[in-house]
C-alpha cells in the first residue's frame, strides 16, 4: 500500500488559496481591488509577525491577480542585499519583467523599455561618480576629489594647492553631481513611469512585491526603501512590501 504525503503549501512554487484550512481569500480580493484604482504610484506594507504566512500569502495572492491580468513581479529583498545598492537589483528586475511583455505590444513599448534602460545607465553613473567623489573626499580631508583623479594626468605639477582651493574644487564637484543627478532622475522617473503604465493592463499600476525586507541586511532594507521613495515611486507602479516591522 502506497501513501501519498502533500507537500506543505510553503514549500510550493506557486500555491493556491483553495489549499489553505483557512481563507485570505477575501483580504486579497480586497488588496487587488484597491490597488487596482491607485493612479499616481503607491506603497503599501503588509505587517505580520514571523511564522503568520506572508510570504505563502503573497505568493498566492501573485498568482491570483496574475491571472486575472495584472502584472506583477515579486522581488525577494533577502536574496539580493549581496548587491552593494539596491538601485541596480530593483532596475534589473524592472527590465527583465518589462522586456518578457514585449510580445504582441507595439514597438513604441519596447522603446519606452529601452528608454528607460538608457535613462537607468546614465543616472547609475551620475550616482557612480557622486558616490566615488564623496568617499574620496571625506578619505582625504577635502584635498582629493574626483576630479583630481580624472584629471590627474593633465595637472600641472608647478607647486601646492591651497587648501582653501581644494575646498572649493570639491564643493564646485559635488554641486555638478547634484545637478547631474537632479536632471537624470527627472528623465528616469519619466521613462519608467511611461513604459510602466505601456506595460500595465487597461490603466491598472504594474504591482511590484518586495518581500523578505525584514530578513535582508538593515543597511540595504534602508537603502531599498530610500531608492523606492526618491526614485521609484512614480505613477504606474505599485510597491508592497512584505515585513514584520518589528524588525
Amino acid at each position: 500500500m502506497t501513501e501519498t504525503i502533500a507537500m506543505p503549501v510553503s514549500d510550493r512554487e506557486d500555491p493556491a488559496f483553495s489549499e489553505l484550512p483557512f481563507s485570505r481569500e477575501a483580504f486579497g480580493d480586497r488588496l487587488h481591488k484597491f490597488v487596482k484604482v491607485i493612479k499616481n504610484g503607491a506603497v503599501i506594507a503588509i505587517d505580520a509577525p514571523w511564522g503568520f504566512g506572508k510570504t505563502t500569502f503573497i505568493k498566492m495572492w501573485k498568482k491570483k491577480v496574475s491571472e486575472t491580468g495584472s502584472k506583477v513581479i515579486y522581488f525577494d529583498a533577502f536574496a539580493n542585499d549581496y548587491a552593494d545598492d539596491s538601485f541596480i537589483p530593483i532596475v534589473g528586475t524592472l527590465s527583465t519583467f518589462l522586456r518578457g511583455l514585449t510580445e504582441n505590444q507595439s514597438e513604441e513599448f519596447e522603446q519606452r523599455i529601452e528608454l528607460f534602460r538608457a535613462k537607468a545607465g546614465t543616472f547609475a553613473a551620475a550616482l557612480a561618480m557622486s558616490t566615488f567623489n564623496n568617499a574620496l573626499t571625506a578619505a582625504t580631508g577635502g584635498l582629493v576629489t574626483a576630479d583630481d583623479v580624472l584629471n590627474a594626468a593633465e595637472a600641472p605639477t608647478d607647486g601646492e594647492t591651497s587648501l582653501n582651493e581644494n575646498f572649493e574644487k570639491s564643493f564646485a564637484l559635488q554641486l555638478k553631481c547634484f545637478e547631474q543627478q537632479s536632471g537624470q532622475l527627472e528623465k528616469l522617473r519619466g521613462a519608467l513611469s511611461e513604459a510602466a503604465l505601456s506595460g500595465a493592463q487597461d490603466g491598472e499600476p504594474l504591482i511590484f512585491i518586495i518581500d523578505e525586507l525584514d530578513r535582508c541586511n538593515p543597511q540595504f532594507a534602508l537603502a531599498l526603501l530610500e531608492r523606492i521613495k526618491h526614485i521609484f515611486n512614480v505613477s504606474g507602479i505599485v510597491f508592497i512590501l512584505i515585513l514584520n516591522a518589528d524588525y
